[in-house]
């Protein structure tokens, strides 16, 4: 275990495990020091954050509850262990759990990170979810593709950012995505991921999701897709601009989905299609794509300020404070891998009307 100092601070600390490598990650530290907490990085690589000479960081194997469990008693003066990247959000709960700190409940994101399980318990809820069949051999694949109609999706059961999802319009594309699928055994972080597939039936129709704050609905997002047979996230729009019927019909499903799942004390992030709704996928943890920032220019709402508010059992405000819009469209010159690491930036606009803030 190695330790770099960022400088003297505050003696109440927030721990990140690792960090997203883009969008939010700094966020999370700013936000931190605003609530007058040292921000204190547990990370294997330092070198994959910018920001890594800002602040405190200790380097520890991060895949291990019990070794970082070890070192947030070695840090001291802990309030609270979270983390901005989709791959770390069970460890860090289990090891706020051991150190008796606010977080979710562990099972509850082990089922939800699983796409399978969360499908299954979605479902058995009575949540509507796309048609689907798990597949964990090349038999099992095989049977799934032969049982849903063209077009489908063909998804890991694990990932973020669309990595390897992909629309297929015949058995026998599903079936080669499916076998590549199948032989990924680690994300692009080096970490173990579940083998197994999900063929899904294909939804079609306009894409949104909700940000919600511990069971309260914050906002809805419209969400903007690339070319087929991918489903990168080229835009938002906040709010979404829905008729109030509709918006509360998203806002609805998606806490009947998080009650489903067990899921309490975060801001999660719902992916939903209309019409429907369908539930495309519950995220245990903020938006990416910049939508924190879209909420907080239109809503007033700091969503990172908020999770890391519960993650260190503090007061949490919610309450709006603004009525405007707010956009991002990302520059996305080709595709290459097919998910988000084919955006290379984006703009930026807000303003009072929904217009002027889709067009920057």
């Amino acid at each position: 275990m190695g330790t770099t100092a960022g400088g003297d601070g505050p003696h109440m600390r927030l721990v990140l495990v690792e960090s997203n490598t883009t969008g939010t990650g700094r966020v999370f530290v700013d936000r931190a020091r605003r609530f007058g907490l040292e921000p204190v990085l547990l990370c294997a690589d330092p070198d994959r954050y910018s920001y890594a000479d800002e602040v405190t960081v200790v380097e520890v194997d991060t895949t291990d509850p019990t070794v970082v469990t070890e070192a947030c008693r070695a840090v001291g003066d802990v309030v609270g262990v979270t983390t901005s990247s989709e791959y770390f959000v069970e460890i860090a709960a289990s090891v706020a759990a051991a150190l008796g700190l606010p977080g979710a409940a562990v099972g509850a994101l082990r089922d939800c990170r699983d796409k399978g399980r969360q499908r299954l318990r979605l479902r058995d809820a009575g949540v509507p979810v796309p048609g689907f069949t798990l597949a964990r051999t090349d038999v099992e694949l095989a049977d799934a593709i032969a049982a849903t109609d063209v077009p489908m999706v063909v998804k890991p059961l694990a990932g973020s950012g669309s990595m390897n999802v992909r629309l297929c319009v015949s058995a026998d594309e599903a079936l080669r995505h499916g076998r590549h699928v199948l032989g990924v055994d680690r994300n692009e972080r080096g970490m173990p991921t579940p083998t197994g597939v999900l063929v899904e039936q294909y939804v079609d129709g306009r894409e949104f999701s909700v940000e919600v704050v511990d069971r309260h609905v914050v906002g809805v997002t419209r969400t903007w897709l690339g070319p087929p047979p991918y489903f990168v996230e080229t835009g938002h729009d906040h709010p979404a601009g829905l008729a109030r019927d509709e918006e509360q019909l998203l806002a609805g499903t998606s806490v009947a989905a998080l009650d489903a799942l067990g899921l309490r004390g975060i801001v999660a992030h719902v992916e939903l299609r209309l019409p429907g709704p369908v539930v495309i996928e519950v995220n245990p943890r903020p938006a990416g794509g910049m939508i924190p920032e879209l909420v907080r220019l239109a809503a007033g709402v700091d969503l990172i300020a908020a999770h890391i508010a519960l993650a260190a059992g503090l007061p949490v405000d919610v309450t709006p404070t603004l009525r405007e819009s707010a956009s991002v469209r990302f520059t996305v010159p080709e595709v290459r891998h097919g998910d988000f690491r084919d955006r290379t930036g984006h703009v930026i606009s807000h303003g009072r009307h929904a217009q002027g803030a889709v067009e920057p």
